[in-house]
């Protein structure tokens, strides 16, 4: 899915993303990130922690090749298996509160920013050479930033209305 990008315009990408949709996000007060929208009773609330969460699996990723580790991917997994961690990770995020998914939300994010920023640039680098190949951090990037928020910052336009 990803065509290549420099970490430069990948990181563009993102940032220019992510501000789309926190100024999405700004239009919806506290009291309405609770309620609950068709077709599936997601809430804003729901949205931020889901996209915390995956933007917290490719932190980890980040995180492991930081560490000299080979990043632990899930691989080629099911539509089913999707389901179920979405379930999962929307299962604890409404355990916690308003706040502290807020607070998720934007930690984590910061947290892959840092990372994301301190990709080598150069494709020579040993840090490349842990990746399964050599478009992998990139995919990870597109599929849990700002390819992801465009899908949700589809449906909270939908919502604010």
């Amino acid at each position: 899915m990803c065509l290549y990008l420099d970490k430069q315009a990948l990181l563009k990408r993102v940032r220019e993303s992510r501000a789309e949709l926190e100024a999405l996000l700004a239009e919806f007060d506290d009291a309405r990130m609770d309620e609950s929208h068709p077709p599936d009773g997601w809430s804003v609330k729901d949205t931020l922690a889901h996209i915390a969460y995956w933007e917290g699996y490719a932190l980890a990723r980040f995180r492991e090749a930081a560490r000299g580790e080979k990043p632990q991917m899930l691989g080629a997994i099911s539509e089913a298996e999707i389901n179920r961690i979405n379930q999962e990770a929307l299962k604890a995020g409404r355990a916690r509160s308003l706040d502290e998914v807020k607070a998720a939300f934007r930690q984590t994010h910061q947290a892959l920013w840092d990372e994301l920023a301190a990709i080598p640039e150069n494709r020579g680098d040993a840090w490349w050479a842990l990746w399964p190949e050599p478009d992998t951090p990139w995919n990870l990037i597109t599929y849990n930033t700002y390819h992801h928020y465009g899908e949700h910052i589809q449906t909270l336009q939908t919502w604010r209305q």
